[in-house]
């Protein structure tokens, strides 16, 4: 009965070592993928520099596994025309997850400039105050913040959302207003 208990016991213990061992390897293994993963987002972004079209765009640097494209023309904004531009470079009409994001796009249209709008994806044409986005047809996150007040369609159908230059933040915009539009290009593995 002691040797079949000191058998169960070593049998106990290899298996804890085992599965010490598998999650050493599971981490290593995460480790080196999230590495590639890496290097394939920085390779994608080197290969879409190259294929943008500069002529009408403006690129940003790379921000996690995306970049962004301003309109270098400021021209009377559609949503779907806008957002087939972007569809043309391989992306759409950004969507903003967070402030921090949002913050990056900013600073990127700081650096541009050229107008004093620039339209994004997100839109409240379907039902006034619920802004979703054109793309995806996702709700805007509430954890995306807006200036102070907005959005408020003080001008009346202000059913876009776009970056008000001079305030540098987040505004409800006339869909049909002259502005420069930004795309998001996805670069994931």
């Amino acid at each position: 009965m002691d040797n079949l208990c000191h058998k169960v016991d070593d049998l106990i213990n290899a298996t804890e070592t085992n599965y010490k061992v598998q999650q050493s390897v599971d981490h290593k293994i995460d480790e080196l993928e999230d590495k590639i993963c890496k290097a394939l987002i920085f390779e994608k972004f080197q290969v879409a520099k190259l294929m943008i079209d500069v002529v009408n765009f403006d690129m940003s640097d790379l921000y996690h596994d995306r970049m962004y494209l301003s309109s270098k023309k400021a021209e009377v904004f559609d949503l779907k025309k806008a957002n087939d531009a972007c569809i043309s470079q391989d992306g759409y009409l950004v969507e903003l997850e967070d402030n921090s994001e949002r913050d990056f796009v900013l600073s990127f249209i700081e650096k541009i400039g050229g107008a004093t709008d620039f339209a994004i994806g997100g839109n409240d044409v379907a039902e006034e105050g619920k802004f979703v986005y054109y793309h995806s047809g996702e709700p805007v996150p509430q954890k995306v913040t807006w200036l102070p007040g907005e959005p408020n369609d003080s001008l009346q159908n202000e059913d876009c959302m776009g970056f008000w230059y001079a305030k540098k933040g987040l505004n409800d915009i006339r869909c049909d207003r002259v502005v420069k539009y930004v795309c998001e290009i996805p670069l994931t593995c």
